[in-house]
């Protein structure tokens, strides 16, 4: 019989999320991403899918050269895990030519952590 006090055990996620899909501008160019001036003329979206850990309420925003841009988007009921979402990239970012990065940063609605 065994007369030691029992004993419980606690677990947790890593705190190390993991890598998210990046997104896809699907008017660009596949072999060098250029967007032609007629693009230019309609809105132009980011689309991504939702990443695995992605809960309702969890929040996602672009990132245009690693600086936060845009409305903070959140993920909705029916927006689970591998559906498609998207962020529209604003007008005053194309304005300029040049080479851009185009991300986004997913932030967890309970704990507030953000994985880009």
């Amino acid at each position: 019989m065994c007369t030691s006090n029992p004993r419980s055990l606690i677990t947790r996620k890593k705190n190390n999320p993991r890598a998210l899909n990046a997104p896809i501008v699907p008017l660009a160019d596949p072999a060098d991403g250029l967007l032609t001036l007629e693009d230019l003329q309609n809105p132009i979206i980011a689309t991504l899918v939702v990443w695995d850990d992605a809960l309702p309420g969890d929040e996602y925003q672009l990132l245009w050269d690693g600086k936060a841009e845009g409305n903070i988007k959140e993920i909705a009921i029916d927006e689970t895990p591998g559906a498609s979402i998207f962020l529209e990239i604003p007008e005053f970012l194309l304005v300029n030519d040049g080479r851009f990065e185009v991300a986004y940063r997913a932030t967890n609605a309970a704990g507030g952590l953000t994985n880009d």
